[in-house]
């Protein structure tokens, strides 16, 4: 029997409502919402990297500039001084000259011993120093000694003998020269290597003299 027309109207009424409604859905979520937050994080993550990289390269090359600094204050250090021996004359560049001219060998006696302030027997060595002027400009004088002696440096103890005893003080004139004594106790076993260190002003460094005085 013939289908009425008003239920074939209804159903292509239907069917089109239902096409219609198929053509016209879209996604509106997942893969779009999510590039947006995923493009930011790797944009983010690749700016975070590149400062990184440039703060890395930035600490890499403070060290080496560092190490070229103590290369340069390294090479820059004075040489060690000089060191004369006994027999020499210490010089210095502004032609002032240095040198022991006189040692002398004695003991304390009894009779002196009170005044040496050593104990009697005490081997004692007396050394003459000598500076000469050869610069352009007067020194101010004043000497200080320092003798050591023995595997352990140890310091010699001054003595006083009557006579010998004489100071550098004052002033040196270009040209001029002054002598001064002093007088220290080492044991004869120490007299083959001591070590004299003699300041005759506070410009210059001392004089060092080494090697035997026996």
């Amino acid at each position: 029997m013939p289908m009425p027309i008003r239920r074939i109207v209804i159903a292509l009424v239907a069917t089109s409502a239902v096409a219609l409604s198929a053509c016209a859905y879209t996604p509106t979520s997942g893969v779009e919402e999510g590039d947006g937050p995923a493009t930011e994080q790797v944009d983010t993550t690749t700016t975070d990297e590149a400062d990184t990289t440039e703060g890395a390269e930035t600490t890499a090359d403070e060290p080496a500039e560092e190490e070229t600094s103590g290369e340069e204050s390294t090479e820059e250090e004075p040489a060690e001084p000089a060191v004369a021996s006994f027999t020499e004359k210490y010089t210095y560049e502004d032609g002032i000259e240095v040198e022991v001219t006189k040692i002398k060998h004695g003991k304390v006696t009894r009779a002196n011993a009170e005044y040496a302030e050593a104990k009697a027997g005490t081997d004692y060595v007396v050394l003459t120093a000598r500076v000469k002027n050869g610069s352009k400009t007067r020194i101010d004088a004043s000497d200080m000694w320092t003798m050591t002696y023995g595997p352990d440096g140890d310091e010699a103890e001054t003595v006083y003998v009557s006579g010998v005893d004489t100071d550098m003080t004052g002033k040196i004139l270009p040209g001029r020269s002054k002598t001064a004594t002093e007088v220290f106790a080492i044991p004869t076993k120490y007299q083959g290597d001591p070590v004299l260190e003699f300041n005759f002003d506070m410009e210059h460094e001392a004089a060092i003299f080494t090697g035997p005085i026996a």
